[in-house]
């Protein structure tokens, strides 16, 4: 009964691969244009939340909506 192969692991079972350690290899590890998109949206972020919060917008519920 020695002789019997193991089954095989199933592929949704694998575990992910092991995240960046610091923000700085996540930032390194972006593709181009999620690059581009994450400094448009560190630029643009406070004149958004300031723009909802000047039409009414609790702050809280302002960064949210950004």
């Amino acid at each position: 009964m020695d002789d019997q192969a193991e089954p095989a692991e199933p592929t949704g079972l694998r575990s992910p691969a092991p995240a960046p350690s610091t923000p700085s290899e996540t930032r390194n590890s972006l593709p181009p244009y999620a690059a581009a998109f994450s400094a448009f949206y560190r630029e643009c972020v406070p004149t958004l939340v300031a723009f909802l919060v000047w039409q009414g917008a609790h702050l809280p519920d302002a960064t949210d909506i950004a």
